[in-house]
């Protein structure tokens, strides 16, 4: 089989600021973990990996991997022969995800220092999960980079938060303030920040698309389409 070129095709524009979110997370790192309440949110890591179908020796790519949070349930699903590779653009939150896998002892976990929007790996994947990345999946260009980067029939899961718009605005106020406080680097105001999947949709056509808290959380999920495929088999 023919492999598909992943190198850079040029189209769209860049608008991850990835000199801020270096900066950024160079100050969050140490606090990530904390930041991310896993104690709340790896059941959803959890339920997002089993959306990949995952087999035993299979390889997927964790798309701003962040400290590494999802890694114990992606190795879990490709197993030994498998394997993960987690992508950031931030060399210290990379540190700590270098730090977990070593500890874990986790020998088929491998790291790339990347900005999503310039990502050309080696290969194809199985799967991609990009979790709480709003600026990746809010750039066409980094959707559109990752998804090269996926193997026909592959599947592409991603979760996060959403823009509350309509009558849930009033809702807004708290991730503002959230984000302000804090400083963290993301792109709340960007234009698919209410409809974060809307470029993954673009890319893979029909998405399926699952809410939670008030519409203010989303998992999105589909496949890479072959020759021959229809629409209803791209999203489930």
């Amino acid at each position: 089989m023919e492999r598909e070129d992943t190198r850079q095709s040029g189209t769209g524009a860049p608008v991850i600021d990835a000199a801020g979110s270096r900066r950024g997370y160079r100050r969050l790192a140490r606090i990530y973990d904390w930041l991310a309440v896993p104690w709340l949110t790896n059941g959803l890591r959890r339920e997002a990996v089993a959306r990949l179908e995952l087999r035993r020796g299979y390889s997927v790519l964790d798309l701003g991997c962040g400290t590494g949070l999802s890694f114990p349930f992606l190795v879990d699903a490709v197993g030994p022969d498998g394997r993960v590779v987690g992508a950031d653009l931030s060399p210290d939150q990379l540190a700590r995800a270098r730090e977990r896998a070593a500890v874990a002892g986790w020998e088929n976990v491998s790291l790339v220092e990347a900005n999503a929007e310039e990502l050309s790996l080696d290969g194809q994947f199985d799967g991609i999960l990009s979790s709480y990345t709003h600026d990746i999946m809010t750039s066409p260009l980094a959707v559109e980079r990752a998804v090269a980067h996926l193997k026909p029939r592959g599947r592409f899961v991603a979760l996060g938060f959403v823009r509350p718009t309509g009558w849930r605005a009033p809702l807004n106020l708290a991730f503002v303030i959230f984000y302000k406080v804090l400083r963290v680097p993301v792109n709340w105001d960007a234009e698919t920040s209410h409809r974060p999947w809307t470029n993954l949709e673009r890319a893979l056509g029909r998405v399926s698309v699952k809410e939670r808290l008030l519409g203010t959380w989303y998992r999105a999920a589909g496949t890479k389409a072959v020759a021959g495929d229809g629409p209803e088999s791209r999203a489930s």
